[in-house]
């Protein structure tokens, strides 16, 4: 069962190009009844060792091994929950913009810090548990982009 909902996942990010489709803006794509990416991209329900079970946009639940988290998860479904509301761009606090792979990378040990110190962001809803261990494991293993 777990390698069918990895397959499942392979197939949604090849049919739904989450590395290309999903920008890290604070608005979706055209139109006023596109969803944002935040609303599209897969939010992480939890970690059970090296597993991490994912909720598709469409409500289905897939599971994927650690070893697989990427920045385009990362990127798409924490970073631009939390983050890219005040950090994207020039504009971004201390120039901390995290709208892109090398900001992200660059400015990741203190993305934890703040994380899990709950000081980041500073309003509004907070990253989960299973969210901030998303980070960690994703750190963990390098950082992978793709």
């Amino acid at each position: 069962m777990k390698n069918l909902n990895v397959s499942v996942l392979f197939v949604f990010l090849l049919v739904f190009g989450l590395g290309c489709n999903y920008q890290l803006t604070k608005k979706g794509g055209q139109g006023d009844n596109s969803k944002s990416a935040t609303e599209q991209a897969p939010k992480v329900l939890n970690v059970e060792g090296d597993q991490i079970v994912l909720k598709l946009s469409d409500g289905r639940e897939v599971t994927i091994k650690s070893n697989e988290v990427t920045y385009e998860l990362i990127g798409a479904s924490i970073i631009s929950r939390y983050c890219i509301e005040c950090h994207e761009g020039s504009s971004a606090p201390s120039g901390s913009d995290l709208s892109n792979y090398l900001g992200v990378r660059k400015w990741l040990p203190r993305v934890l810090v703040r994380m899990n110190d709950g000081t980041m962001p500073p309003s509004g809803e907070k990253p989960t548990e299973a969210e901030i261990r998303t980070v960690e494991i994703w750190s963990d293993n390098g950082s992978p982009e793709k």
